[in-house]
């Protein structure tokens, strides 16, 4: 009488033949390049590195059995079933954990079995991308795509775009991945990569206006994250030499007037309204200014350029008569801000008769300066002339 392990490898030998007679051999291709052994195993490739998602197909080889060879797609549940090892859940895992598994499995039957598992093709993934973007729609990725690759294969991001909180949406839960450049300085790139099914959506960003004396004037969409009036404000291209950021101008629909920030510095205390922007907030950057009155030919406000002193802005307004500079007023805007009551008066004819320089005060943004008007009007202009030679020719 049979022993039983004599039986049981007469069952298995049944098995074999049957299945040889009625699947036939494979048909001819490429030879299956199998996982290599653990004890022998060379730097990992992409293939070895994926793990199997319903659609892939595997070929599976038994060194024991060559004629058993044959292709496996995973079903829509994730399994396949093995005529040998039996049902196989092989969704999840990689080639080389389904390799263990299959050998665990016919170690019942085979006495060290030699599995060798090969991936021949990879299902496809389809994933969407949505929102503010050039091109929406449903794009086709490889695995081991990334957030960043399936957003170029979709275009790019629009300029409205919000690259700091992209949403990813997988299986009924989201996410909050970001997009933006990493930092230079990073030794380490995180990649959040996709899986099939998945939706990104690039919100739009918060949209601020940015006008007035900045580089690059305009709407701006900035991060929801962190927008402020520095971000929006470097997002213009940063102010010109001239700007007055000692009094931004901030408008919002929703507030009953303008608020005056001073981003002159930037640890200067924000008002709580101003410490986060909102949609359709408005900064307007003015011009550094001095205001003229009295006795010159452009009364009225005057861009101030760096550097300039009192006879400067004088000068370019148009004096009427050079003997009224003995007598000029100014009242400082930091005087009238502080609500002090306080002028100065300055002789500025030393400097006209001995090319005194020590009379030339500064002013400086938001000044005012009153030339008082001349006694008899029509008479020549000599200090404009005067100045317009040392212009020209350069003499003192």
């Amino acid at each position: 009488m049979p022993r039983p392990d004599h039986k049981r490898s007469l069952r298995f030998l049944m098995l074999a033949v049957c299945l040889m007679t009625f699947t036939g051999p494979l048909p001819a291709r490429e030879p299956l390049v199998p996982v290599p052994r653990p004890q022998a195993s060379p730097p990992p490739t992409s293939s070895h590195a994926h793990r199997l998602i319903p659609g892939d197909e595997v070929e599976i080889r038994i060194q024991a059995l060559p004629d058993l060879e044959r292709l496996y797609q995973l079903r829509s549940d994730g399994g396949l079933y093995h005529p040998l090892a039996g049902e196989i859940p092989a969704a999840g895992r990689t080639l080389e954990e389904l390799r263990q598994l299959l050998e665990k499995r016919l170690a019942r039957e085979l006495k060290n079995p030699n599995v060798q598992v090969g991936l021949r093709s990879m299902a496809r993934q389809d994933v969407t991308v949505l929102g503010e973007v050039a091109k929406p729609g449903k794009y086709e990725v490889l695995p081991g795509a990334s957030v960043l690759d399936v957003l170029a294969m979709a275009g790019g991001n629009t300029p409205n775009a919000d690259l700091s909180t992209a949403v990813l949406m997988r299986g009924g839960q989201s996410q909050t991945v970001s997009l933006a450049p990493p930092d230079p300085a990073a030794t380490e790139v995180p990649q959040t990569l996709v899986e099939p099914g998945d939706i990104l959506y690039l919100l739009a960003g918060t949209q601020i206006s940015v006008l007035g004396d900045v580089a690059s004037p305009g709407v701006y969409a900035l991060p929801r994250t962190a927008c402020d009036p520095w971000r929006a404000l470097h997002a213009a291209g940063g102010p010109k030499p001239g700007a007055a950021l000692n009094r931004v101008v901030l408008q919002r629909a929703s507030l009953p007037a303008p608020v005056v920030l001073d981003m002159s510095r930037p640890d200067t205390p924000m008002p709580e309204e101003a410490r986060v922007l909102q949609q359709g907030d408005s900064l307007r950057i003015p011009e550094r200014q001095v205001v003229l009155l009295g006795g010159v030919s452009q009364a009225g406000p005057l861009t101030l350029e760096t550097g300039e002193n009192v006879l400067d802005v004088i000068m370019r307004a148009g004096v009427s008569d050079p003997k009224t500079l003995n007598d000029v007023t100014i009242i400082r805007a930091e005087d009238v801000r502080a609500g002090r009551q306080k002028t100065e008066r300055h002789d500025l004819t030393p400097y006209i008769k001995k090319g005194d320089t020590s009379v030339l005060v500064p002013v400086h943004d938001g000044d005012v300066v009153y030339v008082p008007a001349p006694a008899q009007k029509g008479r020549f202009n000599l200090l404009n002339l005067l100045f317009l030679g040392r212009a020209l020719f350069g003499y003192p």
